[in-house]
């Protein structure tokens, strides 16, 4: 089959949400990936999308079957009150107030040799000057393969670590975890742990129906956006779509055991509650609520985190993925990374330049300032 013979289709999802599932399902069954590309994740971001937003499921066929299937978003927004961007989104609205970070991010296709990066481009409808594919799986199509195409458009690429552990070391280790970290990091959560207990019990509690689900959840918005708040800046759960969204998420997850929801106290008292998800016998950590306090020994972060880790380990799960945003803890206490990429498609204009050229410019200053 040559792949150039292959034309885009364009399917409304929200006035044909079953035909969107059907399709799905037949081509995640060819793919690997993470919960971001789960069904249960995917009908709730279609289903809490308002019907103004701007999506197209869009799908090749042969001979009548799907090969490849993505959705692309369109916004037309600007920038600094004076970059322009009619912009194409892969798997994502591009407006901030409805796109939750789906990470990993890749087109499904029972194979990528089915079909070019250039059809891709290709089938982006209307006039636009930019292509967004955010979070890409440096290891799925089309991000495996970006490094080495040849567009006429100008093309960025930043490399993002995620970091994760390999829940196997920890069971081939004795299930001791620590022993994989760094002296320095082990000592910090072996003096937290020890200052603790000095208050009382360390309860690590798992939500096993809806209900403690909901009262978890409820107190992990609450402490996160509390921690938030403290630093004069939005929670994200202060956002009302986002909260109803994983509100909703957990209600059907839950159902389906792909929803993590924990609580770990301390005599009594509540120090942090972690929010995952469970899909392909791995762990993805998705946000916490976390109790700071004065004394900087405590490290509650580090003590809840080290606590799932064990407990996911014991379980039998692979990997404990704690995702791309960037922050020391992961780093802290990983075992391994993989590479998510942020790559912008550009077609050549002054002012995406010079705005690419600035933001160069503004990163090299940091960098030398730190």
């Amino acid at each position: 089959m040559n792949p150039e013979t292959l034309k885009p289709a364009y399917i409304d999802p929200f006035s044909d949400l079953e035909k969107v599932k059907e399709i799905w399902e037949e081509l995640k069954s060819s793919n690997n990936f993470s919960y971001f590309f789960s069904w249960t994740w995917i009908e709730q971001w279609i289903l809490s999308l308002p019907r103004k937003i701007d999506i197209k499921f869009v799908v090749f066929f042969h001979e009548s079957k799907p090969v490849a299937a993505y959705f692309i978003g369109s916004n037309n927004c600007y920038r600094y009150c004076m970059i322009k961007s009619n912009g194409r989104f892969l798997n994502a609205t591009g407006r901030n107030d409805y796109d939750l970070c789906l990470e990993y991010n890749m087109i499904l296709t029972k194979d990528p040799n089915l079909i070019t990066f250039a059809q891709v481009v290709n089938s982006l409808q209307g006039k636009w000057n930019e292509f967004v594919m955010l979070f890409l799986d440096g290891s799925k199509f089309p991000g495996n393969t970006i490094e080495n195409i040849d567009v006429a458009h100008r093309l960025s690429i930043e490399k993002i670590d995620s970091p994760y552990v390999r829940l196997d070391s920890i069971r081939k280790n004795n299930g001791d975890f620590l022993a994989l970290l760094s002296k320095n990091n082990r000592y910090q959560i072996r003096r937290s742990l020890k200052l603790y207990k000095k208050r009382g019990e360390i309860i690590l509690e798992e939500a096993n129906d809806q209900q403690s689900a909901m009262e978890i959840y409820e107190e992990l918005c609450h402490l996160h956006n509390q921690v938030w708040r403290a630093r004069n800046k939005k929670g994200a759960f202060e956002s009302e779509y986002f909260y109803n969204f994983h509100k909703q998420l957990i209600t059907k997850g839950m159902e389906k055991k792909e929803i993590q929801l924990l609580r770990i106290s301390v005599g009594g008292e509540t120090i942090g509650c972690l929010y995952s998800f469970l899909y392909n016998n791995n762990v993805y950590f998705y946000q916490s609520g976390i109790k700071y306090e004065q004394d900087n020994k405590l490290k509650p972060g580090l003590v809840c985190h080290m606590m799932a880790i064990e407990k996911n380990a014991k379980k039998g799960y692979l990997i404990y993925d704690f995702l791309a945003e960037p922050a020391r803890y992961k780093k802290c206490l990983s075992t391994d990374s993989s590479t998510m990429l942020m790559v912008r498609l550009q077609k050549r204009s002054f002012m995406l330049w010079a705005e690419d050229k600035l933001k160069k410019v503004v990163k090299k200053y940091f960098m030398h300032r730190n």
